[in-house]
């Protein structure tokens, strides 16, 4: 019956109800209803239809009320501190890019015992990676619904906040590097070799390419690409991942596993990209034990692990 493939159904049209429709108490409320009719078809159960539509409301159900908890123990702090202008201390979590006044780059804040994903800028240039610790005197700008300004892109990766200077940046001392920095420095890295080894006219489309940083593209090369309708080869996605599956498959669990691991963490974690490890993993999985892989089950499988992280994953059009 494809019972995950089902749930997984369910859970992400609470998510989209949750990210588009309704916020609040109203989710508890279609909790409860959902959950009522899933319970009511539980009786039913030797009816086929009647037991996809059971584990589909169980869905739903369990999807309103992890919205429900993802709105007021993540998204309502991070909404108290919108148009507010506060100094943060932000823990680099990339290197550092142009900006059209200065540099951007991720971090991460602490906000009431937890950490919050966020995007800064500053007014000045300086080259920043990951580890460093900047102190900042900034206004922060929430990313989704509920804020001063309009919902924006950001929200869908996990970024929450976004933080404009109001005054100096102050670097404080490094701390000590997280495994989690390595996919960081390993794409920084590879960044470097590429505009080494390609010729200066056409590095920045191999960098598109292959890592899906498109910061050297001009204005002129993507709106080329877009009006060809070709931009996708240029976005890193779950065609990359195949491809680079195709190179790894013969070293099967042991060595394929962590490579998609890394390959996805070095471009992002984007839905499409998370999308496309998942599923290859469970592939390589269902190899190793002998088992028969079912596309939709682990398509299912991916796009409930992507919205547990983030429900707001729903708006994006790469998840989409």
């Amino acid at each position: 019956m494809r019972k995950l493939m089902w749930f997984t159904m369910g859970y992400a049209a609470a998510c989209g109800v949750g990210t588009y429709l309704l916020r609040g108490r109203g989710l508890l409320f279609l909790a409860l209803i959902c959950g009522a009719l899933a319970l009511a078809a539980w009786f039913f159960r030797r009816y086929d239809a009647v037991k996809r539509a059971g584990v589909l409301l169980l869905g739903c159900a369990v999807g309103f009320l992890c919205f429900f908890g993802y709105e007021y123990v993540i998204l309502r702090p991070a909404a108290v501190l919108d148009g507010e202008t506060a100094v943060v201390t932000i823990r680099v979590t990339d290197y550092s890019w142009e900006s059209d006044y200065g540099i951007a780059s991720d971090g991460e804040i602490e906000l009431y015992g937890r950490r919050y994903r966020v995007r800064f800028y500053l007014n000045e240039e300086r080259e920043l990676k990951p580890g460093d610790v900047v102190r900042l005197r900034a206004q922060l700008r929430l990313t989704d619904e509920g804020g001063e300004g309009e919902p924006t892109f950001h929200r869908t990766s996990g970024i929450l906040l976004l933080l404009y200077p109001r005054g100096d940046a102050e670097l404080l001392p490094p701390q000590v590097k997280k495994l989690l920095d390595l996919p960081a420095h390993w794409s920084h890295r590879l960044k470097g070799i590429i505009e080494s080894s390609f010729p200066r006219d056409t590095f920045a489309f191999a960098k598109a390419l292959l890592l899906g940083d498109k910061s050297d593209l001009t204005w002129q090369q993507s709106r080329e690409f877009s009006i060809s309708g070709i931009s996708h080869i240029v976005a890193v996605s779950g065609l990359h991942v195949s491809i680079l599956f195709g190179f790894i498959r013969w070293l099967m669990l042991l060595v394929g596993v962590p490579v998609l691991l890394c390959f996805g963490a070095m471009s992002g974690f984007t839905a499409s990209v998370t999308r496309a490890v998942i599923m290859q993993m469970l592939f390589l999985l269902a190899l190793a034990v002998n088992r028969e892989y079912d596309p939709p089950t682990a398509l299912s499988f991916a796009a409930l692990a992507i919205l547990v992280q983030c429900p707001l994953s729903i708006a994006g059009i790469g998840f989409q």
